[in-house]
């Protein structure tokens, strides 16, 4: 019976140790310690509401050659830190803005952006904005600069 009640609590003992020693595999994707932070959406505008989305009467995808471009990108899930970059693009590829922000996100966030018109306005023509999420693109926007 000692022999018994011993060995049982050998068992018990290595099981206990074997599921304190398991650690659940990190999220497909995401590096560990990274979070799970991924864009939602983006919306373009001539300005921006306090909260830094953009002001709903200005959301629009074609601005004159004298606008302020603004982003607004909404972010969902949390991370203790995630990068944002947008780049904006010219219609021939020429990079005309880049802006990078780091968040700490714990939940639905928005991060807003904006490309200010060059000394002797914007050409006319058509522009893209991309947005990158810790250095992969996360999706673009086309704009028109009239």
């Amino acid at each position: 019976m000692l022999l018994f009640s011993v060995v049982a609590g050998v068992l018990m003992l290595a099981g206990g140790l074997l599921g304190c020693s398991r650690s659940s595999p990190p999220e497909q994707g995401n590096p560990p310690g990274q979070g799970n932070v991924t864009v939602t959406g983006m919306t373009l505008g001539r300005s921006l509401a306090p909260d830094e989305t953009i002001a709903e009467k200005s959301q629009t995808n074609l601005f004159w050659t004298n606008d302020t471009f603004y982003v607004s990108v909404t972010t969902e899930g949390s991370a203790p830190s995630a990068t944002l970059k947008v780049r904006w693009t010219y219609q021939d590829g020429t990079v005309v803005g880049e802006s990078t922000k780091t968040i700490s996100p714990t939940g639905p966030t928005i991060t807003a952006f904006q490309a200010s018109n060059p000394p002797e306005r914007w050409n006319p023509g058509d522009y893209k904005v991309e947005v990158f999420l810790d250095g992969v693109s996360a999706g673009t926007k086309d704009l028109n600069a009239r």
